[in-house]
């Protein structure tokens, strides 16, 4: 009699396999089929017939989703962009650069993040 505790179950057939026999086949990254034999021999010539279906002068490349910015840094000396206010909440002076305010972040004070009561 077979003990229950050295069978697995081939997750393609469904077929109750000996633990000695089963086969690790890559599913992903991360995890691997528990399978019988015959079905780990499909999978590999499944596996094999995608590879010799794709050309041999053509290389995949990895696509990544990333967005280069280019970004053109202001001289030192070219104070002319930038203003100074004054918070009168918390008594705080900061500059802003008129081109970016209200384009690219709403205009706040950077000390207490309040814009009722901003001044020049």
């Amino acid at each position: 009699m077979v003990d229950i505790r050295k069978l697995r179950t081939c997750e393609v057939c469904k077929a109750d396999v000996p633990a000695t026999q089963v086969k690790l086949f890559p599913k992903d990254r991360e995890r691997n089929w528990m399978l019988c034999a015959p079905c780990c021999d499909k999978m590999k010539n499944r596996a094999s017939a995608k590879v010799a279906a794709t050309p041999k002068g053509v290389k995949k490349e990895l696509i990544r989703n990333v967005y280069e910015r280019t970004v053109t840094k202001q001289e030192k000396g070219d104070a002319t962009d930038y203003k100074v206010l004054f918070c009168t909440r918390c008594n705080y002076n900061f500059k802003v650069d008129n081109g970016r305010a209200g384009v690219f972040f709403n205009l706040n004070c950077p000390y207490c993040g309040k814009d009722d009561q901003i001044r020049k």
